[in-house]
């Protein structure tokens, strides 16, 4: 069949799942590892993969999603109700008059509370008028009557929802774990041997080592939230000219404006890593919410900070053949790795001096190195890495973007 991307109740079904992953460099810390690596070496006990953990779609401790799984429809005019219109109750409320849009299937209520009646549900880039503005409600003018939103759910620009066919009948939705195993064999450039088997699958959609024939290397980060690191890698970088690339979660870009308008002042790239780090993956969800959780992510920072991202990388490196189709006919490069290790259990860091050893004697031309900026290791061995890198030969470089 062809999916037609239909966005009118798309980011609905993405209820905050909870943090209940293990990987703190894209979610927050609880919980064990449970995941295992899909790939050649699939039995290994200690299979390298990146991105382990979840987070749901929308902040946390949203205590409802304010969406409804249900098909949502726009009334004409407020549905009958047995409750009187709700005051302001505790919030004082700035005064506005502003065209606002839905950034999701958007429950709207009668007064500024979760356990106030629904009027109705507008669907996802619906238009409406807010007449008063709260950090956690906005005050809303609906058909002359006085309904209330939570104001995370809305935004003055109104999003950019691509109208495009996806057509991926054919392709394989078997969901598989990106990974490759330390411990396993090497190719004749120090390269994990791995890499060649997922190049011959799925090297038309995706990069997972780069030109071989120079010692370059290219250096990515999976940025979940902050946690005080980053600035300190960013000093790194900035002393060696080293531009790397900066892949984004939701929260991160939400909650920590001032480092990510720094990346990009500073000339590093910016990637989409979801907006919602999906707990199953991104191809759990169904076609319409994987384009859904990607371009959500993908307005919010254009909207935010006038940057248009083209490089992907899945969460938890979770990914299928055909979600690889999908982001891929929405503009976006996927971008692997062929070097990671365990730096994002953020309350049980790996001692610096093992780990600037693994990080060396794993170095291969064309590598993709991929850290997490929630690391106090990395953050400790940083400059040292990069001068014992540049003191073996290499050069860092920048990633290309089409």
């Amino acid at each position: 069949m062809k999916t037609k991307a239909k966005f009118n109740h798309l980011l609905c079904i993405l209820l905050v799942l909870g943090m209940i992953g293990s990987c703190t460099g894209c979610s927050r810390p609880s919980g064990t590892d449970t995941s295992t690596g899909e790939h050649p070496a699939e039995s290994s006990t200690d299979i390298m993969s990146g991105s382990f953990g979840t987070v749901g779609f929308g902040p946390e401790g949203t205590t409802e999603s304010e969406a409804t799984e249900e098909e949502s429809t726009v009334e004409e005019t407020p549905e009958e109700s047995t409750q009187a219109p709700a005051s302001d109750g505790p919030y004082t409320f700035e005064p506005r008059n502003e065209t606002v849009y839905t950034t999701a299937n958007l429950n709207i209520r009668r007064g500024p509370s979760t356990d106030t009646e629904i009027v109705t549900t507008l669907s996802l880039s619906t238009p409406i008028t807010r007449t008063g503005y709260h950090e956690e409600w906005s005050r809303l003018d609906f058909g002359g009557i006085v309904v209330y939103a939570v104001s995370e759910y809305l935004t003055t620009v109104k999003p950019n929802i691509p109208d495009v066919d996806i057509n991926v009948d054919d392709l394989d939705t078997k969901i598989r774990h990106f990974g490759y195993d330390p411990n396993g064999p090497r190719d004749a450039n120090n390269a994990p041997a791995d890499m060649a088997w997922y190049i011959h699958n799925w090297g038309k959609w995706a990069t997972f080592l780069r030109d071989t024939s120079k010692k370059e290397i290219y250096l990515t980060f999976d940025m979940g939230y902050e946690i005080g690191y980053t600035a300190q890698i960013l000093d790194v970088l900035k002393e060696h000219n080293i531009k790397a690339v900066f892949f984004l979660v939701g929260e991160y870009a939400e909650t920590a404006p001032d480092l990510v308008w720094r990346m990009i002042n500073e000339g590093h790239i910016l990637g989409n890593h979801s907006y919602g780090h999906p707990a199953g993956g991104v191809p759990s969800l169904s076609i319409e919410d994987q384009i859904a959780d990607t371009m959500y992510m993908h307005n919010l920072v254009l909207d935010k900070y006038g940057y248009d991202m083209k490089l992907y990388r899945f969460p938890s490196g979770t990914y299928s053949t055909q979600s690889l189709e999908v982001i891929s006919q929405l503009g976006y490069d996927h971008v692997f790795y062929s070097f990671c290790y365990r730096d994002y259990y953020v309350d049980n860091q790996p001692d610096p001096t093992t780990s600037l050893e693994t990080c060396l004697r794993e170095l291969h031309p064309g590598a993709i190195y991929m850290f997490h900026t929630v690391s106090s290791t990395n953050a400790q061995i940083f400059d040292d890495w990069v001068e014992g890198v540049l003191a073996r030969g290499y050069t860092f470089g920048v990633y290309p973007v089409e």
